[in-house]
């Protein structure tokens, strides 16, 4: 088709997969032809499908061409949106498609050639690389231990590197979804990049961790969650061992949460809500034995036996049913009453009525879409269910969770983030034990979006369009992740993993 257009002096000037559509009878056909123009005297466009596009390639048909051998790739692995991160993975990626699908010998390097070709000859550095020398990025070959903690060392030192304690907008480079928590929480801020880097044995330089507490104490802060907002903030504190500077942003939590009580504002989520600031309390009613936080726990936990909402149609571990269930858990072991298991019980079941099951495993279902991710499927599942299965032996449940573990062994994640991509499933396997292939596996396939920046090995954060740092989407969670991989005692993350069943005040 591409072809027939150049005989007739056009250039479509915008392929990618979805203006391409495939008739009933099998033939195809374009679409969407405003991008198209006069390969004599016309004007290509200056823009267009990010991985399909090189600034190299903007002219004449070599838009067209360059965008036809991103689509050869595509069908394969559609990663192609790597390739303006870092050239590199052009070669990679045509390798790995090749050994995956068995392809003819020299399918990898024609299709490289043929980006070359329309490049000029050479793929143009990556915006990511080109901060760098040039020098190759080392990709380890399988899920070599030695080979994976040089990676967790450039991870780590790039994330220092990329700081900027000098901005008060935030520390480190993230989602842009901090700049709406001011750059503090465990999701997206600098607390949950503070607690990787610590949970990982890296040391935290003392002006990150004096920027994260005058952060925290800013008025402008009005979210005490624990994924969200000032919860978060306090539990990256204690695990650097700082009680008093923790217990101070506590407090300040507390107020904050008694203000959005008397408005109404609140959820029972993992995330920012109830279930999550809950989970909190039973680990500070624990390290400083206060009877009152575990009494705070308790009502919320009572709030949430009374209907306390979810978020319509969420599911999974931070806005599900899934997050209820992990708090209702923990407030069964530190009390001994059986109703919170009851309840925990229920609310993980509200989350798993609706799961798909199919050769892929069980899959949460959201919005008609099933998902195995850790923060909204089947891997945060599989974790609470196993929480779940310690203290009650439950026939339905049981069967579920091989189930939700098969799920977690999904070959193909758009994304390597923890929420929302490869790291969680990393994680869930490294909690689950067992068979050690599929983990060993995931953390393999963890190269597939490993990409230079400043001569270290990086990650990109949501949609793959730039680098994050941040525990969410980029490389602390990333860093966390194979932590976890290594240690094998369970996901790493805050307050997710079993460490027992306390017997707190309450119980007494």
């Amino acid at each position: 088709m591409l072809r027939t257009l150049h005989e007739h002096g056009v250039a479509f000037g915008d392929l990618h997969p979805g203006n391409v559509l495939v008739r009933p009878d099998g033939r195809l056909a374009l679409v969407d032809f405003e991008l198209a123009f006069d390969l004599v005297d016309g004007t290509p466009p200056g823009f267009g499908a990010p991985g399909f596009i090189s600034h190299a390639a903007r002219t004449g048909t070599a838009i067209d061409s360059y965008a036809l051998a991103c689509m050869r790739l595509f069908l394969f692995l559609p990663l192609t949106f790597l390739i303006e991160l870092d050239s590199g993975k052009a070669e990679a990626l045509a390798e790995a498609a090749a050994e995956r699908f068995a392809l003819p010998e020299g399918w990898a390097a024609q299709l490289v050639a043929d980006l070359r070709a329309a490049t000029g000859g050479q793929l143009p550095a990556g915006t990511t690389e080109r901060t760098g020398t040039g020098r190759p990025l080392v990709v380890p070959d399988g899920a070599s231990d030695d080979a994976w903690r040089r990676v967790m060392d450039e991870l780590a030192e790039g994330i220092l590197a990329a700081a900027t304690p000098e901005r008060t907008s935030r520390l480190y480079p993230g989602d842009p979804e901090q700049f709406n928590r001011n750059g503090i929480d465990l999701a997206h801020g600098a607390a949950g990049v503070i607690y990787a880097l610590a949970e990982s044995g890296y040391p935290v330089p003392e002006q990150h961790v004096e920027w994260l507490l005058q952060a925290a104490r800013d008025p402008k802060v009005v979210r005490p969650g624990l994924y969200d907002g000032l919860h978060g903030t306090a539990i990256a504190l204690d695990r650097l061992g700082l009680t008093a500077e923790a217990g101070e942003i506590l407090d300040r939590a507390r107020e904050l949460t008694e203000t959005r009580q008397r408005l109404g504002v609140f959820g029972a989520d993992l995330a920012g809500g109830l279930a999550g600031i809950g989970l909190s309390l039973l680990h500070f009613a624990d390290r400083r034995g206060e009877v009152a936080l575990a009494e705070q726990a308790r009502e919320y936990g009572e709030r949430l036996a009374a209907g306390a909402p979810l978020g319509r149609g969420r599911v999974g571990l931070l806005h599900g049913g899934a997050g209820v269930a992990l708090f209702l858990t923990r407030l069964h072991e530190h009390t001994g009453e059986e109703r919170w298991l009851d309840l925990a019980f229920a609310a993980l079941g509200r989350d798993l009525a609706g799961a798909q099951v199919d050769e892929k495993g069980m899959l949460l279902t959201q919005d008609g879409q099933g998902t195995a991710y850790l923060g909204a499927g089947s891997a945060g599942a599989a974790l609470v269910a196993r929480g779940l299965l310690r203290h009650r032996e439950d026939a339905a449940l049981a069967q579920a969770v091989p189930l939700l573990d098969q799920a977690c062994a999904a070959e193909f994640l758009l994304m390597p983030g923890l929420f929302e991509g490869r790291a969680g499933m990393v994680c869930a396997l490294a909690a689950a034990g067992g068979d050690g292939r599929q983990l060993e596996r995931q953390v393999s396939l963890l190269s597939w979006h490993l990409v230079r920046h400043q001569d270290r090995a990086a990650f990109p954060g949501q949609l793959l369009y730039r680098l994050s740092t941040d525990l969410a989407t980029g490389s602390a969670g990333i860093l966390l992740a194979l932590h976890a991989a290594s240690a094998r005692k369970g996901t790493a993350l805050p307050l997710l993993d079993h460490h027992g069943a306390p017997v707190s005040a309450v119980h007494k």
